[in-house]
């Protein structure tokens, strides 16, 4: 976390006194949350990070369930609980994206202001196993800190891919969730459009 110019560990910890000097610290300085060394999986990449309502993070990550396995990447979840981070596998995401970028996924996304919901994006159904034609947007909610999960389709039978899932954070009575839909061949060539949906309390808001 960076505050007041100061960035700060998972403890709480000054790990960098001066964020502006220009002298950067080592990763191995900061707060170890996933150790690909000591891991069978590999490359990992941060998609979301967020606070829960007692100021602890929580973020959802990409791997590759092997590092030589570009084919095969993994989502994790992980919550810090004031004093270890708990890291848990909970769904695949598929193969690459695209040629040349071997670590590029549909991505998924964190509820800002819920914990315990995640977003994915991916060509393997987090329910059963299944491969799907195009990549679709799944919610999971979990009760016990990501251990397990209940997954439910946003998206089904699509003839597009539905890619990049974001919940912007705002009015916290309603939840929008929007993504790409379309055809993404490269970061520089792609034909998509940006869609969504608002869940509203039953009570309305």
């Amino acid at each position: 976390m960076i505050r007041d110019g100061k960035v700060y560990g998972s403890f709480g910890n000054i790990i960098d006194a001066n964020v502006f000097d220009g002298a950067a610290k080592k990763p191995n300085d900061f707060t170890a949350v996933f150790n690909t060394d000591t891991s069978p999986l590999g490359h990992a990449w941060t998609t979301d990070l967020h606070l829960d309502a007692q100021g602890r993070p929580y973020a959802l990550f990409t791997a590759r369930a092997s590092n030589t396995d570009i084919n095969d990447h993994r989502f994790l979840y992980a919550g810090f609980d004031g004093a270890q981070w708990n890291v848990h596998e909970i769904a695949r995401a598929g193969a690459f994206l695209y040629d040349g970028q071997d670590d590029y996924t549909g991505l998924g996304a964190l509820d800002p202001n819920d914990p315990n919901v995640v977003y994915i994006s991916t060509k393997i159904d987090p329910r059963d196993g299944d491969s799907l034609s195009h990549y679709e947007i799944f919610k999971g909610v979990t009760g016990d800190g990501g251990e397990m999960w209940k997954w439910s389709a946003i998206t089904a039978r699509s003839t597009v891919d539905n890619l990049r899932p974001i919940v912007p954070a705002w009015d916290e009575r309603r939840t929008a969730l929007l993504w790409l839909r379309g055809t993404y061949t490269s970061y520089t060539n792609y034909h998509l459009e940006v869609v969504g949906t608002l869940d509203v309390p039953e009570n309305g808001g």
